[in-house]
This record gives C-alpha cells, sequence and structure tokens, in this order.
C-alpha cells in the first residue's frame, strides 16, 4: 500500500497540472542531475488532504512522461526508482497533483 511515508519508493502516478501552492513545502529535494546543479532544489513536495483523500503535490523541471493535449513527451527513463508522469501545458518547473490511491507499487 502506497501512503506518505513510501510514495517515493518504486512507485507510478501521473501528476495533473495544479497551481503551485503558497504555503511552504513539506519537502525539497536538491539534486545533482542534468535538469538541476548540485545544490540547486530539484523538486518540491506539498502533502494534504481534501475531498479525493491524501495527496502529494510536486513541482519539479523533469517528469519521465508529459502528457499535453497534443503530444506525448518522453522526458527521462526515471526518477530515481519511480516512474511519475506530468499531464499538462509543458514549462519549466511543472507542477501537478497526484492521490496516493493513484499510486501503483512497481
Amino acid at each position: 500500500m502506497v501512503t506518505l511515508n513510501n510514495f517515493f519508493v518504486k512507485s507510478e502516478v501521473t501528476f495533473e497540472s495544479c497551481d503551485i501552492p503558497t504555503t511552504e513545502p513539506n519537502y525539497v529535494s536538491y539534486g545533482n542531475t542534468r535538469y538541476c546543479h548540485k545544490g540547486d532544489i530539484s523538486s518540491t513536495y506539498w502533502y494534504g488532504t481534501d475531498f479525493g483523500g491524501e495527496y502529494v503535490i510536486r513541482k519539479s523541471t523533469h517528469w519521465v512522461k508529459i502528457f499535453t493535449k497534443n503530444d506525448i513527451i518522453s522526458h527521462c527513463e526515471r526518477i530515481k526508482n519511480c516512474m511519475w508522469h506530468f499531464k499538462g501545458e509543458r514549462s519549466f518547473n511543472m507542477c501537478g497533483k497526484a492521490y496516493l490511491k493513484n499510486f501503483k507499487e512497481i
């Protein structure tokens, strides 16, 4: 079962485009990848609960696949050991929301 304590370990989900939260993030990931320089913010995460259940919001420059209105773009092979996709308009820092109930263990 995927929870807020393990969603980042071997999971797959498609995040749906959403607004960037105005509150402080719950977690900030720093990286050294081809998508960000060492010490720069790689991804930012917010956790919450609403009518749909528990969710994760992720703002990031890198996704495995990006689904736009007219295209499917393969962006990178994996994010650590996860397959996280984004559905929405492509931009530099895309922000998406996914409910824990939609995460699949891989």
